[in-house]
C-alpha cells in the first residue's frame, strides 16, 4: 500500500474529522451532564434519608484508617526487627558453637599430648592408638549429639514462636 491510497481513505478526509471531534465534544458534555446529576442526585439521596455527610467526620475516620495502617506498619517493623534479631543470636550462637568446637579440639589435641609426654617419661601405662582413637570417637559422637539436640530445640523455639506471631497475628485480625 502506497501513502497516496493511505491517505486517500475515507476515513481521513476533512468532513470525517470533524464529525468525529463534535461527537467526542457531545460525549464530554453528556459526561459533564451526568456526573452533575449523579452528584445532585447523591446529594438528594442522603438529603431525603435525612443523612448529614458531616466532612469533620469524614476526615476523623481518615485519620484513624491512617492511625491503624501507620500502627500495623510499625508492628510488622517490630516483628521483622525481631526475626533479624532472631536470626543475628542463632549466626552468634552458630559462632560460639563453632569456637568451643574448636576449643574442644585443642584441649583433645593438648590433652593427647599431655598422656604422650606422662608416658614418655615412664609415669604413666600407656594407651594404644586403637583405645585412644575409639576414645575420641566416642566423645566426638557425643558432642555431635549435643549439638544435634541443641539444634532440635533452638528449632522447636522457633515454631513455637513463629505460632504464638501466628496466633497473635490472628488475634489481631480477628478484633
Amino acid at each position: 500500500m502506497t501513502l497516496k491510497t493511505l491517505l486517500a481513505h475515507p476515513s481521513l478526509n476533512r468532513d470525517k474529522i470533524d464529525e468525529t471531534m463534535e461527537a467526542m465534544a457531545e460525549a464530554a458534555a453528556d459526561h459533564a451532564e451526568i456526573d452533575e446529576a449523579i452528584k445532585l442526585g447523591g446529594e438528594g439521596v442522603a438529603a431525603a434519608a435525612g443523612v448529614a455527610i458531616d466532612e469533620d467526620d469524614l476526615q476523623k475516620e481518615l485519620e484513624q484508617m491512617i492511625e491503624e495502617k501507620e500502627k500495623e506498619e510499625a508492628e510488622e517493623r517490630e516483628r521483622e526487627r525481631e526475626r533479624e534479631r532472631e536470626r543475628e543470636e542463632a549466626k552468634a550462637r552458630q559462632e560460639m558453637e563453632r569456637q568451643e568446637e574448636a576449643q574442644r579440639r585443642r584441649q583433645i589435641e593438648e590433652e593427647r599430648e599431655q598422656k604422650r609426654a606422662i608416658v614418655e617419661n615412664g609415669r604413666a601405662t600407656p594407651v594404644s592408638e586403637e583405645e585412644e582413637r575409639q576414645w575420641e570417637e566416642r566423645w566426638l559422637a557425643a558432642q555431635a549429639e549435643k549439638a544435634a539436640q541443641a539444634q532440635r530445640d533452638r528449632e522447636a523455639e522457633n515454631k513455637r514462636r513463629a505460632r504464638w506471631e501466628e496466633q497473635e497475628r490472628a488475634g489481631v485480625h480477628a478484633a
